[in-house]
This record gives structure tokens, sequence and C-alpha cells, in this order.
């Protein structure tokens, strides 16, 4: 649970961390270089990594001394929310832990995004033409990804917290796994695509043409 849990929060700061960059090399062109240094490099990531690990060892302090009446769960992987329904007796606190948890993982990024693409959107609005559709290829491939992970996100919420009994069991593994296995599988090709070298070696792969 805490390696999914820390995964998915690392996902959402590092797509704001990207944000921030794609805020700056479009409205700080020239300036980029300056702004982005190493040192600047070397700060968000250890800020991405620290916030994502805090976030995952506040929400583990909330379980991690409960007593179990049940060891079973309705679900392929750990799910906090279930774990919780299985505690003898919990606390309110506890009951909404996890959307504390959900709020500093998923809202707060994207309060940081949302602001970095504002940003973007008012620079592309008084931006020429051509200009405008660079952001906007620059842009398409984390505001793509960035949809795909919230779908995911609003699946393994909605699966804990809705009776889905009716559902075939089929349909929620895929709903429940989504966002494990189809948002990775799809975030390479969105941004890999972009690139003519890439680009061609699928084509040689999949149709043998040069």
């Amino acid at each position: 649970m805490c390696y999914i849990y820390a995964s998915a929060s690392l996902e959402f700061c590092s797509l704001a961390a990207m944000a921030y960059d794609r805020y700056v090399a479009i409205c700080y062109p020239l300036q980029y270089s300056l702004i982005m240094n190493t040192g600047r490099v070397c700060k968000i990531i250890s800020a991405v990594w620290g916030y994502s690990f805090i976030n995952v060892l506040v929400l583990l302090s909330f379980v991690i001394n409960l007593d179990f009446c049940g060891n079973v769960i309705d679900k392929v992987f750990c799910d906090y929310y279930l774990i919780i329904q299985l505690a003898c007796s919990v606390s309110l606190t506890e009951k909404i832990s996890d959307l504390f948890f959900a709020f500093l993982t998923m809202f707060v990024p994207f309060s940081l995004i949302l602001f970095s693409y504002l940003k973007i959107l008012t620079v592309c609005l008084k931006a020429s033409k051509e200009n405008t559709q660079k952001a906007i290829s620059t842009c398409t491939p984390q505001i793509v990804s960035l949809s795909n992970l919230f779908l995911g996100s609003i699946f393994h919420f909605s699966d804990s917290r809705v009776d889905v009994s009716h559902a075939p069991d089929e349909l929620r593994v895929m709903l429940s796994m989504y966002i494990f296995i189809i948002q990775p599988m799809l975030t390479p090709f969105m941004y890999g695509l972009k690139l003519p070298k890439i680009r061609q070696s699928c084509k040689i792969i999949l149709f043998n043409h040069r």
C-alpha cells in the first residue's frame, strides 16, 4: 500500500513539476536556462520526492496502530479505505484521512498545474499563431497524461465507495487496475511518439517499413 500510494503521489507531483517547466519554457524562453538551472532542478526533484513520501507517512500514521477484525478486502490490491473498514473501531478522523491524503496528493499539485497552464494560456492568446501551435504541441502530451491519471484516480475512489457488486468481476478488476496498467502504458506513447526517431523505429517494428 505504501508503494502504491507513494507512486501515485510522485506521479501527480512530477506532472506539477513538468507543468512548471513548460510554464518557464513558454513564458520566459530567453531566461529558461537561467531560471531552470541545475540547482533549481535538483530542488524541484527533491521537493517532489520529499512531499510524496511525507504524504504517505502521514497517511500510514492513521492506520498503523489500528486493531483489525478481518483480513480480507474486495479488491485486487491494498486499498486504504477498505483497510480502514476492517478496523474494529475507527474514529471520524481516520475515516476521512484518505480524503485528506487525496487533497494533498491530487488537488495541491493540480492547483499548481492549473496555475501554470493558465499562465501559458494567457501568453498563447497574445502570441502569433505559429508560437501558439508550438505551445499546444508541447503541452498536449502532459494534458492527456494528466487527464488519464485523473480518470484512473476517479475509478479508484469510486470503486471503493460505490456499490458495484452488480458489475461483472472483469469490469471491476479492469477499472480498479486502470491507474496502474493503462495510464503507465499510454504515457510513453504520448511523449515518445512526438520524437521522429521513435516514430521511425515504431514503423520499422510494426510494418517493417524504412
